[in-house]
């Protein structure tokens, strides 16, 4: 009995693994948002040298009018770029994470860019695939990264300027 137990457990594991679907395009669902004193070009250099530091593959960056439709009369003229990243996939016995970002830039006014950070991630099992939208720990993370560049740029021109007087 132990052993027909056995047979059927194992084939479940070995024919029942679903594939998770993660879409390119991750929708606004639970995304964190923060806005960063810097030019629209800083803080898009500072989000592709952020996500390259935490480990993720920029796929490719296209404007977000592919995707969505900003109602936001502050963005209407404005540029905007959405980043959208390779898929991370991390095995385990049971199952497989995957999981994607995607990063929404926006130049606003005075000075002012924001950044919206999209993350989902799949726990893909036998037969059902789970789904997860936001990260905190890593968008705290991430955000921590972009400032930090961004006040390295900021003190490299106040230095540059000092030696130039």
């Amino acid at each position: 009995m132990l052993k027909k137990w056995l047979i059927i457990m194992c084939a479940i594991f070995v024919a029942g693994c679903s594939t998770a679907q993660v879409p390119k395009y991750l929708q606004a669902k639970k995304p964190y948002i923060k806005r960063f004193y810097g030019s629209y070009d800083q803080v898009v250099e500072a989000v592709r040298l952020a996500l390259k530091e935490t480990g993720w593959t920029i796929e490719k960056e296209v404007p977000p009018t592919i995707y969505e439709y900003s109602t936001e009369s502050e963005f209407g003229d404005k540029r905007q770029i959405l980043i959208l990243t390779n898929v991370n996939e991390t095995p385990y016995f049971i199952g497989t994470r995957y999981s994607r970002i995607n990063v929404y830039v926006r130049e606003g006014s005075s000075d002012q860019t924001e950044v919206e950070l999209r993350y989902l991630k799949v726990h893909s099992f036998s037969f059902k695939g789970f789904y997860r939208y936001g990260k905190r720990t890593f968008s705290q993370k991430f955000f921590d990264s972009i400032e930090k560049t961004l006040a390295g740029q900021r003190i490299d021109k106040v230095n540059l300027e000092q030696t130039l007087k």
